[in-house]
């Protein structure tokens, strides 16, 4: 409409809408910004629908549509992450590793290798948006995590000059957009070496097939998708699409290692993860867990599900290696926080391993007989 017809004011009128998800409205939030550039405007009408509407504003895609009218969400869950922008390499690690604390803190029953997949693959394609996309408004990313399925999927986007026009000066013989997108998953394939490698789309592909998950990539006039069932298709669009959309979901119910998904042979040395870095064991081997670096709050039993969360997943990661908790600071905690945290997980874990793996230490008196009552009392519970 704005090419064809010259309009300068668009309503985009969500009123009877039931139901979307992340990818469109990421891609739709892209191409107001596009468009914006250009002097276009954009007045959004939200849903009628109450969840729905609460979903615009909690996921910013409201604010990313009309930034005037929509304040920037401030919502927080364990399991979602609003979209959100990123413009330099700073702001970039910043967000992953909050998406990735998440991860830890609220998905459990996966191993390490999905782990690593995921802040690799996530990694990668946040920083193909500020290598390539030459986007001066960075990239946006949100995440999304499915428990029922065992699946999280992140989606990136970025309102750059998108992945066909990119890849015109590697000297590929590409003789459309649909041609481009096939060619951006292909190992080695990259606009100038010297700066990329052409990894990260091609890994990150190979992980959501190799985990028996979904994977799609927008841009231009085309649109290329792989699932399970259908294997990988492409096709032409006939709306165009700035930028770029990355829709890449890891399932993590398969068994999945990251030097195969690469296509890397591994010389004993497990590749360095988030993990690796923030919990790096001490000379002693112990894994230094500061209690009051993990939570804002002690107080409460919602605030003790994300802590006792994250043990369980670094004491099922860091094999050989014990947790110590270190209670520095830590004053006073509620027997919900206790209970939530030590009294479950004590009971999950099982007397003996809690003591081999667990190690309390700087731990107050009275915080100390508040988590002995709580897993005395999750004892005589059983459950």
């Amino acid at each position: 409409m704005t090419v064809d017809r010259g309009y300068l004011d668009i309503i985009l009128d969500f009123t009877n809408c039931t139901f979307t998800h992340a990818p469109p409205m990421l891609a739709l939030a892209t191409a107001t910004e596009y468009y914006r550039e250009n002097k276009i405007d954009f007045e959004l009408i939200l849903p009628d629908d109450k969840n729905l509407n609460r979903l615009f504003c909690n996921s910013n895609w409201a604010h990313l549509i009309e930034p005037d009218a929509y304040p920037h969400s401030e919502f927080t869950s364990p399991v979602h992450q609003p979209a959100l922008r990123y413009r330099t390499s700073d702001e970039q690690h910043r967000i992953v590793d909050d998406i990735l604390n998440k991860i830890l803190a609220s998905i459990t029953n996966f191993n390490r290798s999905h782990f690593k997949a995921i802040e690799w693959s996530i990694n990668e394609i946040t920083d193909n948006v500020l290598v390539h996309s030459e986007s001066a408004r960075g990239g946006l990313i949100q995440l999304t995590s499915f428990k029922n399925k065992k699946r999280v999927e992140f989606v990136v986007c970025d309102s750059g000059i998108g992945i066909p026009k990119s890849l015109k000066s590697s000297g590929l013989k590409i003789g459309s957009d649909v041609d481009a997108l096939a060619k951006a998953i292909e190992q080695g394939v990259t606009r100038d070496k010297s700066i990329g490698q052409g990894n990260g789309l091609y890994g990150s592909y190979q992980i959501a097939v190799k985990s028996g998950a979904n994977f799609s990539l927008h841009s231009g006039n085309a649109t290329l998708y792989y699932t399970p069932k259908t294997g990988m298709h492409t096709r032409k669009e006939p709306v165009f699409l700035p930028g770029a959309v990355v829709v890449c979901a890891i399932d993590y119910t398969q068994p999945l290692l990251l030097e195969e998904a690469l296509n890397i042979k591994s010389r004993g040395h497990v590749p360095v993860d988030m993990i690796e870095l923030k919990y790096e064991p001490t000379a002693d081997g112990n894994i230094s867990f500061v209690l009051r670096n993990e939570s804002v709050s002690f107080g409460s039993r919602p605030a003790g599900t994300p802590v006792r969360n994250k043990l369980k997943n670094l004491i099922a990661f860091l094999e050989g290696n014990r947790v110590v908790v270190d209670f520095t600071d830590i004053h006073l905690v509620s027997s919900s926080f206790a209970d939530e945290v030590f009294g479950k997980l004590f009971l999950e874990l099982g007397p003996v391993e809690f003591s081999s793996k667990l190690e309390l230490k700087n731990i107050d008196p009275t915080v100390k007989l508040l988590v002995e009552k709580a897993i005395m009392q999750r004892m005589a519970v059983g459950k």
